[in-house]
């Protein structure tokens, strides 16, 4: 894995949170015209998952669309109210849950985990990435 993570950033530096518009403020050198275009596609994706009103989502679809966005939301910012959102979703804390199809914590694990359960799993992804 750390393989592949090395290669694809090294191979599509314009992917960088620090390159995305908002970020460092550093500026993406551009392969071709359309690379400009994905940026923009993912520096307006940020934005929505920035500013989007979590309590708007609907009741039914709450945990799910959270989860969803939960992904994106890791890597272009505004982890931590998509986070919020999602932990509040649980309604049986003292059951275990299964956890989502990009995430499964060990046996016994809960939703109320989840902020610290992430956390670990960027902080490792993120030594992963820039340790060479």
């Amino acid at each position: 894995m750390k393989e592949y993570l090395t290669a694809f950033v090294n191979e599509n530096p314009e992917f960088l949170p620090a390159r995305i518009a908002g970020g460092t403020g550093m500026t993406a050198t551009f392969k071709a015209p359309a690379a400009g275009r994905v940026l923009g596609q993912v520096a307006a994706i940020r934005g929505e998952l920035l500013e989007m009103d979590v309590s708007e989502l609907p009741t039914d679809q709450h945990a799910e669309l959270c989860s969803r966005a939960l992904p994106y939301a890791v890597v272009l910012g505004g982890s931590e109210r998509w986070i919020d959102a999602l932990v509040a979703t649980d309604t049986t804390p003292d059951e275990a849950d299964e956890g989502f199809t990009w995430y499964r914590g060990p046996s016994g694990w809960h939703l109320h985990y989840l902020p610290d359960s992430l956390r670990n799993l960027t902080t490792n992804l993120t030594g992963a990435l820039f340790a060479r």
